[in-house]
């Protein structure tokens, strides 16, 4: 075998090495962590978090149901809600099963879970509005769309929807089912928020059980199932650059959608966080956002499949 082979099969296992590090890292692995047995054997951590508790904004006949993402909380929406309440709409942002409190609470998990508390919620808010729009970022944009295809809201907003997780070319759902029963959790990469009187530390949970990543993943399967079955007007935002809910998602959202009035905005400043992204994406977000709702007549589908808005593409 001559030195270049020799050379070669020590840099790939030297690079298969790094990546095995990685993900032993990334997951954990400890064989002294483990899932609880059962979802009875949970310590029920329920002191919400500072900053992350649920919240209603503003006052009118128009209601905006604002979900929030993954190991997330209401902080995920808080800026966008006070700019929808200035702008004349009464905002509620609910906090879903598991979250905004310990990270333990969404072993066992399901996106049943999550769906029932959204449908809750919705009806609560139907019987004293005459609208009821659902805007969703991550999770909550998935959950907008179960949502929108049993009851009828009068509008979507689609943040970063994750229909697609991470590389196109690994079986996500195949590792998970394998990997949840060795690694508990994965970390994850919350950014520290600056300090404030109220607010949260951290907008996500430092870890997130798998268990909740896998009902993610049947959730989105359960959508793309029922997508045609969506007539109400939807806006759809996406970062060309987000890689963990891949673009994808986003084109496949908007060509199987039913809805006859729906726009798809292409960003690229950010990734996945669009709302907490760069000042000029938050603005166009906002603005976008506010003429969808206000006026309920977005652009005609054919020509805004490729909005690629001048403004991220600096």
């Amino acid at each position: 075998m001559s030195a270049g082979v020799v050379g070669l099969l020590i840099a790939v296992g030297a690079l298969a090495g790094a990546v095995v590090l990685f993900f032993a890292w990334l997951l954990e692995f400890n064989f002294g962590l483990r899932r609880p047995a059962s979802r009875t054997d949970l310590p029920r951590l329920g002191e919400i978090l500072r900053g992350c508790g649920p919240f209603e904004l503003g006052d009118g006949d128009r209601a905006v149901l604002l979900i929030h993402g993954i190991a997330g909380s209401p902080a995920q929406m808080r800026t966008l809600g006070e700019f929808l309440a200035g702008e004349g709409f009464a905002v509620y942002a609910p906090l879903l099963p598991g979250h905004g409190t310990h990270h333990s609470n969404l072993y066992y998990i399901g996106w049943r879970e999550w769906y029932e508390h959204v449908v809750a919620e919705y009806r609560r808010l139907r019987e004293r509005h005459s609208r009821v729009y659902v805007a969703g970022f991550s999770l909550g944009a998935a959950l907008a769309l179960r949502l929108a295809a049993e009851h009828p809201v009068d509008g979507l907003v689609l943040i970063s929807t994750p229909l697609y997780w991470f590389s196109g070319h690994l079986p996500l759902h195949l590792l998970l089912r394998a990997v949840r029963y060795v690694a508990p959790h994965s970390r994850t990469f919350p950014k520290r928020l600056p300090e404030t009187v109220d607010g949260p530390e951290y907008m996500i949970y430092r870890r997130v059980p798998l268990d909740a990543l896998w009902a993610l993943v049947e959730l989105s399967w359960d959508v793309q199932k029922r997508l045609k079955a969506v007539t109400a007007p939807a806006l759809i935002f996406h970062s060309r650059r987000d890689i963990a809910a891949r673009p994808r998602g986003a084109q496949l959202v908007f060509s199987q959608l039913g809805s006859d009035r729906k726009r798809l905005v292409w960003l690229h400043d950010t990734r996945h966080g669009i709302m907490h992204g760069s000042t000029e994406e938050r603005g166009l977000l906002r603005r976008e956002m506010h003429c969808f709702l206000a006026s309920q007549d977005p652009a005609p589908a054919a020509a805004s499949a490729d909005d690629d808005h001048p403004a991220a593409n600096r």
